[in-house]
């Protein structure tokens, strides 16, 4: 590598250059790498992906997500769409994530199932996050994962503890008077009372996928 990077102003040789110093744990060395790759071609999505994972290894995710929000912009690459939304998520802009990960579906029109199954786990993490149980049960079921059909169970469970408690609830604030629960109203007759909603947001570190 070191004699094909005095012969050659390839960005991608660069890139690996910069995978070379990671692997040895030399990682000033290896983002000054990727930077030399961006500087000769700021289109190469090898570029783009080392100088984000790096610039994140050092903790600037400001300035990764930055530089994959700009190369997003100009480039049709759901391989920077995915990286980009993974950072998104790990800082906490979960909105955004969302957003992104709708772009890498539109840069996907062809799916197998692993993508759309890593699309719904996706989906279901941010929503469980923003507290959307029932869009992260509808995401939870259209994964095929073991993991995302367990969370897809304690989500259920969850919501309907939640509706039993709210009923409970209902029923010792009006007492023997009828409880509307939905299209059908009825009296309240031992329910039993559980103000328990176990947590089901999935503990599960967020993978870029492809």
């Amino acid at each position: 590598i070191a004699r094909a990077l005095d012969a050659s102003g390839s960005a991608w040789i660069w890139a690996q250059q910069a995978a070379v110093h990671e692997l040895a744990d030399r990682y000033p060395e290896a983002l000054e790498a990727s930077r030399r790759a961006l500087q000769i071609d700021p289109h190469s999505r090898s570029a783009i992906y080392y100088t984000a994972h790096l610039l994140s290894l050092s903790e600037r995710d400001a300035e990764a997500i930055a530089l994959l929000r700009n190369a997003l912009a100009t480039l049709e690459a759901p391989r920077v769409a995915a990286h980009l939304s993974g950072l998104e998520f790990e800082t906490g802009q979960f909105h955004a994530a969302l957003a992104t990960l709708d772009r890498y579906e539109a840069l996907t029109p062809i799916k197998d199932k692993s993508i759309v199954s890593w699309l719904a786990d996706r989906r279901c993490d941010i929503h469980s996050r923003l507290g959307d149980r029932p869009r992260a049960l509808e995401e939870a079921k259209r994964s095929s994962s073991g993991f995302y059909k367990q969370v897809a169970l304690r989500l259920e469970q969850a919501m309907l503890d939640y509706q039993v408690a709210k009923i409970a609830y209902e029923r010792l604030q009006l007492g023997p008077r009828a409880v509307d629960i939905g299209p059908v109203r009825t009296r309240v007759v031992n329910i039993p009372i559980s103000t328990t909603v176990p947590s089901c947001s999935p503990s599960r570190t967020y993978s870029p996928g492809r």
